[in-house]
């Protein structure tokens, strides 16, 4: 049996130029997107505001029945900033290599050498280890999991691929058909819908990633150990369940390192405590029950 060499088996343009054409046909921006004017509008207010704080957009949830464009509008919102940035090639933590730029997800842009209004940094020309890019757009569907936000060992090249979220730093990272992640959308919310984890994670990027580095590295690990207690060694130690400590977030990134008690109609919430001994403190005990005393009306 002969198969026709010429015959469509894939959904991939079968050429540069049909991909071309094909993008030349979709509108390049948010003001030439037709249809759904309400939330074009409202974007558009987002936007505005976002640039008049000289900060990034915050998340967006688009959500509606198939095919009324979803995934159009928000490829359209990235188009919005459309200036270059520069995408390490890699970079290094404890001596060990993390991959940031791929070549499917970062698409490089031809500069010149000279500054231009546009763009004031011209380091391509100088060091090779940054590559000029458009802001990325990282979209995944389906095949998410919380492992595909961890760093991933290249058992071949023996390196880390950066995550996801890593590779959409300076852009845009967008996840399309929400609730089909082979993981429960409370937990993806809980993770990537908070203003506080994103600026958190801009603030401490560098910590972030020796962290996921220093979870998915034995050897890292171990050294780190080491800097406590000397004696110990790799066969020391054993792969087990990953410990969980709760950190406390405010909306705008800082760690909240004190108490944090919350008082709303018929509940009092602690929600946040600096330390076990604290919270056995009969001082603050007393002064959360005064709090649950007034607020449940008690003794009246």
């Amino acid at each position: 049996m002969s198969v026709e060499t010429d015959r469509l088996i894939s959904t991939r343009p079968s050429s540069g130029e049909e991909e071309r054409i094909e993008q030349s046909l979709r509108p390049g921006t948010l003001a030439e997107y037709v249809g759904q004017e309400k939330i074009r509008g409202q974007l558009e207010i987002f936007i505005e505001a976002a640039r008049g704080r000289s900060e990034a957009l915050d998340h967006v949830l688009l959500y509606g029945p198939p095919g009324n464009g979803k995934t159009s509008i928000a490829e359209r919102v990235s188009a919005i900033y459309g200036d270059i940035i520069y995408v390490p090639q890699a970079i290094e933590v404890d001596g060990q290599i993390i991959k940031v730029f791929d070549p499917a997800l970062h698409k490089p842009v031809q500069t010149n050498s000279q500054e231009d209004e546009s763009n004031s940094i011209r380091k391509e020309s100088l060091d090779r280890r940054y590559v000029a890019c458009k802001r990325p757009v990282v979209i995944t569907g389906g095949e998410l999991t919380l492992e595909t936000l961890d760093l991933v060992w290249d058992e071949v090249h023996k390196y880390y691929e950066a995550p996801f979220q890593m590779k959409a730093n300076g852009g845009m990272f967008l996840i399309d058909d929400f609730g089909r992640q082979q993981v429960r959308p409370r937990d993806l919310l809980a993770t990537l819908g908070y203003p506080g984890f994103w600026h958190m994670a801009r603030k401490y990027w560098r910590m972030g990633t020796y962290e996921l580095y220093r979870s998915a590295s034995k050897s890292a690990f171990v050294r780190s150990l080491q800097k406590l207690v000397p004696e110990i060694q790799a066969a020391d130690i054993g792969r087990g369940g990953a410990g969980v400590r709760a950190q406390a977030v405010s909306p705008d990134g800082s760690l909240v390192d004190d108490f944090k008690i919350s008082v709303t109609e018929g509940a009092v919430h602690v929600v946040n405590a600096p330390s076990p001994a604290a919270t056995a403190s009969l001082a603050i005990g007393r002064h959360i029950a005064s709090l649950a005393g007034d607020t449940f009306k008690l003794g009246r």
